[in-house]
């Protein structure tokens, strides 16, 4: 477990292997001693996922809603990993209305986290200058997002119209 804030980019440096895609935050999570547990049936009430810096096992622990789709589930996972590199302490069950809450500078910074993780900046630049990979849809893919993060992460990142 890290004691200092790292950014995306060390995190996927430390944990990650060079140029594999999708990124899988899940590996990420276990490589850096964090339990990724799906929630006990019953138990979300609504949850996408939360974090908590100190599980029973005294590790931390990243909690995810089993029944959403996959695409969700990598986003929450790497949502709340940004809670732990970020060390913003325990975020209980971050709901989709509180993870969207754009007034919310622990959830805007762990969303923004996530984005980065998922589909860093140097990755997407590859598949679309030099792969020459303009698809939302095909991009997406590739990342393992869903079409609407990967069109917002494309906004951010200046490509308007591909």
């Amino acid at each position: 477990m890290t004691a200092h804030i790292m950014t995306p980019a060390e995190v996927l440096s430390t944990y990650w292997r060079h140029g594999t895609l999708p990124v899988d935050p899940v590996s990420i999570a276990q490589a850096a001693g964090i339990e990724v547990i799906p929630f006990s049936p019953g138990k979300c009430e609504g949850a996408s996922g939360e974090y908590i810096p100190t599980g029973p096992s005294g590790r931390p622990v990243i909690h995810y809603n089993p029944t959403e789709n996959i695409n969700r589930i990598r986003f929450t996972v790497a949502h709340e990993l940004g809670h732990h590199f970020l060390r913003h302490g325990r975020r209980m069950r971050d709901t989709r209305e509180v993870i969207g809450n754009q007034n919310d500078f622990y959830e805007v910074s762990a969303n923004r986290f996530a984005a980065d993780l998922l589909m860093p900046k140097d990755y997407v630049s590859i598949l679309i200058n030099q792969r020459k990979v303009t698809s939302v849809e095909k991009l997406s893919h590739i990342l393992g997002v869903s079409t609407s993060a990967m069109d917002y992460r494309l906004k951010n990142l200046g490509y308007y119209s591909l």
